[in-house]
């Protein structure tokens, strides 16, 4: 519960920051999975699909971790920076 307290009282900024990379990497997951389904199974003409479905999952789980430290310091920023 402490958790969801904590999202509520944010800043706009970094909740900004850190809503638009949740949304992001849910996109490129739908992506992702959508190029698997595409591809219909791993089959010798389609191993390049495969494999960039396989890249976008990763990079969607970057920019997710991306979002979260980057939110989490904008918001320290904005809380502790006046002192």
């Amino acid at each position: 519960m402490e958790f969801l307290r904590s999202l509520s009282h944010m800043q706009p900024l970094s909740r900004y920051v850190l809503t638009r990379g949740i949304l992001l990497t849910c996109v490129m997951l739908a992506c992702a999975l959508l190029m698997q389904v595409w591809a219909g199974g791993y089959r010798y003409d389609t191993v390049l699909l495969c494999a960039y479905a396989r890249h976008t999952q990763d990079m969607a789980l970057l920019v997710l971790g991306a979002g979260l430290i980057g939110s989490a310091l904008l918001e320290d920023v904005l809380v502790h920076g006046d002192t």
